[in-house]
């Protein structure tokens, strides 16, 4: 059984996209906003969120992880802030729909894409090649760790999970040179 199997078998009640602000985000790439934004045709403003973060989890965003995630949201973070995908009251992503469906699913941001896995850069013999690991530890998940630590991947499903983070290293880099600009621009200082 592939892995886009066990996420298909997901309870309702375990959902990647709900989670409280002080415990994560969905990081979001200047490029990934702005095709939100001409595929919905809603303004920055209505679903990112460039606040300042708590300090706590300014923290945790500076730690480096097993994968390159630590990378993504250190590129990220300016002054304490990293460009996210806002979250209603209830804490559930800003593009979850009433039936705990994404409403953007064909351009969800390359982190939506790649979760609930993530990747590293080998080292050594193997030094730039990308491996994919698991992200989420919540025991309800089906794809956690704890729950299927051999999970089948087809070929096709790496190969799409690396082409992801590929495009994830690129927008690190974009990130890098252009987020002060995209903010100011855009004016999403709050």
């Amino acid at each position: 059984m592939d892995y886009l199997s066990y996420c298909s078998k997901c309870p309702a009640s375990v959902h990647c996209c709900t989670h409280h602000p002080e415990d994560g985000f969905v990081a979001v790439g200047i490029k990934n906003a702005e095709r939100i934004r001409e595929e919905t045709g809603k303004e920055f403003s209505e679903f990112l969120d460039y606040s300042k973060l708590p300090d706590e989890m300014i923290k945790v965003c500076r730690e480096d992880f097993e994968g390159s995630e630590g990378k993504l949201r250190a590129s990220m973070l300016v002054g304490g802030r990293i460009l996210r995908l806002k979250v209603k009251p209830n804490y559930e992503c800003i593009f979850l729909d009433s039936e705990k469906k994404c409403s953007i699913y064909p351009i969800r941001p390359n982190i939506c894409s790649i979760y609930p896995y993530w990747y590293k850069k080998e080292t050594g013999e193997r030094e730039g090649e990308i491996k994919i690991i698991r992200h989420d530890e919540d025991p309800e998940c089906a794809v956690s760790i704890n729950n299927h630590p051999k999970i089948n991947f087809p070929e096709a499903e790496k190969s799409m999970l690396i082409e992801v983070a590929k495009k994830i290293e690129e927008e690190i880099e974009y990130c890098k040179k252009y987020l002060k600009e995209f903010v100011e621009k855009n004016k999403l200082m709050s």
